[in-house]
């Protein structure tokens, strides 16, 4: 395996060696014709060479880099089914431990690439809420915390914890405005809606949890419409709004759709879809977020309020 390493060194010292022989070999010639014809083929030659030599290598490399990565989580994975839950855990984290410094090795953290500096900030939210120390990586879970001091948090964890601190209190708070960029129907704001019950269901056409529940939405629609409630199916983090305006025809969906323009989904705290929001009549948040559509007792409930 480890030749596999050196290999590609040796063959790009190689070709500008045979470079630097051909080179003074032509100056002892003292021909300039014959110091071209010598050069530029050898140089050509060499680069492509090399460059299928190293792309070739590289890609054994990688193979083999893969397959071993793939061997520790296998043994991570067979202690965790085999019952050994902590020391599963403790290989798993000492894994990610690993990698996490590997990641960031000799560089600050602006300097990272963003599909890095986002591990990063995903290992932040891992770190805090688990004690992570690691199967003899140790030293590795104290490296990656002090680098963790420089992350920032995700944006969605921000938006979660303002959230939570206005509306997970005993008192109920009006609910934040809707900030849609295009309504399948009608617009609507919650305003308007005061003295009647919102469910708000925050989907999207490549949630197949989100598309499966939405047929029991338009049961919910059918149900209550008449006695006040409304249902706002928003797809979050934009989209195409043809694509949703075709989907919403083709199902004969009748509650009102509207398409998140950014700053919907980070009022209401939404990561993951689908989630649902219940509205009170006097436009408060009095229900969610949760990942499971509301029961016709809740609705009814507020209903009757």
């Amino acid at each position: 395996m480890k030749m596999y390493y050196f290999i590609p060194i040796l063959i790009y010292l190689i070709i500008p060696a045979i470079l630097i022989v051909a080179i003074i070999y032509s100056y002892k010639r003292k021909s300039r014709i014959f110091r071209y014809i010598v050069w530029i083929p050898v140089f050509i030659f060499g680069m492509f060479i090399g460059a299928i030599v190293g792309n070739e290598l590289g890609d054994v490399r990688n193979q083999l880099r893969k397959a071993n990565e793939a061997s520790n989580l296998i043994e991570c994975s067979t202690l965790i089914r085999d019952g050994e839950i902590e020391r599963g855990t403790n290989a798993l984290d000492g894994e990610i431990n690993w990698r996490l410094k590997v990641s960031a090795w000799g560089k600050d953290m602006e300097e990272l690439p963003e599909e890095t500096h986002w591990a990063w900030q995903k290992a932040k939210v891992y770190y805090a809420k688990y004690n992570i120390v690691g199967n003899d990586y140790t030293n590795d879970a104290n490296l990656v915390r002090n680098k963790l001091e420089d992350v920032p948090w995700p944006q969605h964890i921000i938006d979660k914890k303002t959230f939570e601190e206005k509306y997970k209190t005993d008192t109920l708070q009006i609910a934040p405005e809707l900030d849609i960029s295009q309504w399948a129907g009608p617009s609507l704001s919650l305003d308007e809606l005061r003295g009647k019950v919102v469910l708000l269901d925050f989907w999207g056409l490549g949630c197949k949890p989100c598309i499966t529940t939405l047929p029991k939405v338009q049961q919910l629609h059918d149900k209550f419409e008449e006695q006040d409630l409304v249902i706002i199916a928003i797809h979050a983090w934009g989209g195409s709004f043809e694509k949703i305006s075709e989907f919403v025809k083709k199902n004969n969906y009748s509650f009102t759709v509207g398409v998140d323009a950014g700053q919907t989904v980070r009022n209401y705290a939404v990561f993951g879809i689908p989630s649902y929001y219940l509205i009170n009549k006097d436009g408060c948040l009095a229900w969610g977020p949760e990942h499971e559509i509301p029961s016709e007792e809740q609705i009814k409930s507020l209903l009757q309020e």
